[in-house]
């Protein structure tokens, strides 16, 4: 099945929480929504009633992608990881490569398979969407300073050519009087992503919801409230990485 209209996307860390897992299923139904779940740290053996779970079998499980049944999209496991979870999603005027990415806050290096997914994606002409927990803090998506990982997440950015949707600095991480920007959502130039905003909604879990809808691929509007992180002073940003390692 080609979607004809817009896609709805919900993106959240579920801190591996049945209780989480069941909020989302709760708040499905007093919206009437059936969109697709980007979830990082799910509880993998939490089943959803309409929905399929679709992840890597490798390893401990850091990132999956959720489908209603009627939803056609193709899970490419060699382009998976328990870190990264990729899938194929024919969209009215293009094709999309999906890809929920958990980004471990302990290594300096995104998983080698989200940059496979990227590449397959570019590979063949396809857009490409990534929602991802970064555990990254920078400035430039709204936090009050930056740490080292900015630069895994900016390289990323540049070396793939990728934009950011994230829109304003509303937290989408609160736990112990921390309040950050850490939960991402990345994509390829051609996607048009609209309505992006932090859910205030209380998901019961120290992420917050993220929700967005992706609308005919290949069709931009002319204004969008967003980072375009191309138009950076890039030798900057690298001298400021540069100078933490």
């Amino acid at each position: 099945m080609i979607m004809d209209d817009g896609v709805l996307i919900w993106q959240l860390n579920c801190h591996k929480s049945h209780l989480v897992h069941d909020q989302i299923g709760i708040k499905m139904r007093k919206d009437n929504v059936n969109p697709i779940l980007l979830l990082q740290e799910p509880s993998v053996n939490e089943k959803m009633q309409g929905y399929r779970m679709y992840r890597s079998m490798s390893g401990r499980c850091r990132a999956c992608i959720v489908v209603p049944e009627e939803q056609d999209l193709v899970f490419m496991d060699d382009l998976s990881s328990p870190d990264t979870c990729t899938g194929i999603l024919k969209c009215k005027g293009g094709t999309i490569v999906v890809i929920s990415s958990y980004m471990d806050y302990a290594l300096m290096q995104v998983d080698d398979k989200l940059i496979e997914a990227l590449e397959y994606a570019k590979a063949k002409g396809y857009q490409a969407l990534v929602g991802c927990d970064s555990n990254s803090w920078s400035t430039l998506w709204g936090n009050q300073k930056s740490n080292q990982r900015e630069g895994v997440v900016l390289d990323l950015m540049v070396s793939q050519g990728l934009d950011l949707a994230n829109v304003g600095s509303i937290p989408t991480y609160s736990r112990s009087n921390v309040d950050s920007v850490i939960d991402l959502t990345l994509h390829t130039n051609g996607l048009n992503i609209s309505d992006w905003k932090v859910s205030e909604a209380d998901m019961l879990s120290d992420h917050r919801l993220i929700t967005f809808r992706i609308e005919n691929v290949g069709l931009r509007r002319e204004a969008k409230r967003a980072r375009n992180l191309k138009n950076a002073n890039w030798d900057m940003f690298r001298e400021r990485i540069n100078a933490r390692f």
